[in-house]
């Protein structure tokens, strides 16, 4: 009977606790173009971002699945300003919007 209550106990002590994943770590920036830097170009003087097309389309679809969840809600295209050569800039406060945002993603959020 008492080993019977401990394998009661054990199982309700497994059922009850949750195992969390780790966090995704990002070990190396992803291709973009056949350029490996995920998008980014690079900081502009005043710390906007300068990313490509592709990292644009990345970001208007991470808003359309997350930007409920900022307070203001985040818009498609939110920050991000077109440039002569084919390359967008976002604001500094929508680039550390879409690095969160990507980190949802991978830690499926």
């Amino acid at each position: 009977m008492k080993k019977r209550c401990a394998n009661i106990l054990a199982i309700s002590l497994l059922l009850g606790c949750t195992v969390a994943p780790p966090l995704v770590k990002d070990l190396q920036p992803s291709f973009d173009g056949g350029v490996q830097n995920s998008g980014f170009i690079g900081f502009t003087v005043d710390g906007s971002g300068i990313i490509t097309p592709h990292a644009r389309d990345r970001y208007n679809g991470l808003v359309q699945i997350y930007g409920t969840n900022f307070v203001p809600v985040l818009r498609v295209d939110a920050g991000i300003t077109a440039t002569p050569s084919n390359a967008f800039v976002i604001d500094a406060q929508h680039l550390v919007d879409f690095a969160t945002m990507n980190r949802w993603r991978k830690n499926a959020r």
